[in-house]
């Protein structure tokens, strides 16, 4: 009996140590494919899921945001979230996700999420997400705010919510550089385009006559640019608000 129990103290050793590690906030996210990586993901999550201690500091909530999904290969899909703590979450999604990708996720009114997928079934799938214990800590208090809200104000204004124009056509110009785009989807508050533009994060951009924006982020073949001011609903309603006539685009 006394030989089995020192047989097991060289794997406990190993999952203190792994521990250790991670409330160092040791970064082995981006060696996601590698053994150690796994495992301490693998023990994260066992901790995050079955300790009742993490689970009091990041319970779980279910909450209904929407959100866009960057999968590995580089394409992007609509998502909406079905639970959500400072560990990981679950979402809707018709994009065929695999258990062991690794998934970037924008969400309202939370931000930029950036996990791996644990578990995937017909149009969902669940992450447990990879942050430092700041942000992890950061995360949990903006969740925290938002499950105290009614469920009526968890979400944005009704044309804060991205929508798809009917005429999809648009121009976006970066200094004399005007280029034909193609509308993903649009909001009060921001633009999503499929576009040969070259525009860096942060620069000033101008979508049709009079929408100021700047890119707040890249992706294949597009950008997406955050609005100076909110657009008013008359404008993004407008038929023509999108594209600006010029000599040097086509129409």
């Amino acid at each position: 009996m006394q030989a089995a129990c020192k047989d097991y103290r060289p794997i406990l050793h190993v999952r203190a140590i792994i521990l250790v590690l991670a409330s160092e906030e040791r970064e082995l996210t981006h060696a996601a494919d590698t053994p150690v990586a796994r495992i301490l993901q693998t023990v994260l999550r066992l901790d995050a899921d079955q300790d009742p201690a993490t689970r009091r500091m990041y319970p779980r909530h279910d909450m209904s945001l929407k959100g866009r999904c960057m999968f590995e290969n580089m394409s992007e899909h609509v998502c909406q979230s079905i639970n959500i703590s400072a560990t990981g979450l679950a979402v809707t999604c018709s994009y065929p996700a695999r258990a062991g990708n690794r998934v970037v996720i924008y969400l309202d009114r939370i931000g930029r999420l950036e996990g791996t997928i644990i578990r995937a079934t017909s149009g969902a799938f669940a992450v447990t997400l990879t942050n430092t214990v700041r942000k992890r800590l950061k995360l949990a208090k903006q969740i925290e705010h938002l499950a105290s809200l009614p469920a009526e104000q968890r979400v944005e204004h009704r044309m804060n919510d991205r929508f798809v124009p009917s005429d999809r056509t648009a121009t976006v110009t970066h200094g004399k550089d005007m280029r034909d785009a193609l509308i993903i989807d649009v909001s009060r508050t921001g633009i999503a385009l499929k576009t040969t533009l070259f525009a860096g994060i942060g620069d000033t951009v101008v979508v049709g006559k009079r929408l100021f924006g700047r890119v707040a982020r890249q992706f294949p073949g597009g950008l997406a640019i955050a609005f100076s001011v909110p657009v008013p609903e008359a404008i993004l309603l407008e038929g023509n608000a999108f594209v600006a006539v010029d000599d040097r685009v086509a129409a």
